[in-house]
């Protein structure tokens, strides 16, 4: 089985995302989109893809897109995150950082689309996903991982 990506936001880490990409055999890029123009253009054409300055526009044009790329500024993560799976439900890969504060962080597992699911077996799913919700409910970093004893 094949996975369709789409990119969203097109600066510095889009070309390692488009070589990664172009290089994983059952992974196909189906567009980007950046909402400067050139930098989108500049982009689709390196990908050899088509470019788009909404994301809006490019998942309508891209319904067979399964896994949208966040590559956008740090603080606009869990937006274009929440935004992403509520509208489109589509799974997200998006780069570090995922938010700038714990709380932007926890948003995208409390929205109301269906919940992300973390990777790994079942178990580890559900413990991943708990210390997650009660750090994000605590507020405490430290509870999020407990054992790396450094934050």
């Amino acid at each position: 089985m094949t996975l369709n990506f789409a990119l969203v936001g097109c600066g510095r880490i889009v070309k390692k995302h488009i070589d990664a990409l172009l290089n994983i055999p059952k992974a196909r890029l189906v567009a980007v989109c950046d909402i400067v123009p050139e930098k989108a253009e500049k982009a689709g054409k390196t990908a050899g893809v088509p470019w788009y300055t909404s994301y809006d526009e490019m998942l309508t044009a891209h319904p067979e897109t399964d896994v949208v790329n966040i590559l956008t500024p740090s603080g606009l993560h869990p937006k274009h995150t929440i935004d992403i799976v509520k509208k489109y439900k589509k799974h997200i890969v998006c780069e570090k950082p995922m938010a700038l504060k714990l709380s932007d962080a926890c948003a995208p597992f409390h929205c109301e689309a269906e919940p992300l699911q973390p990777a790994g077996s079942d178990s580890e799913k559900k413990t991943r996903k708990r210390r997650f919700r009660e750090a994000c409910d605590g507020n405490s970093a430290r509870q999020m991982v407990p054992e790396a004893g450094i934050l």
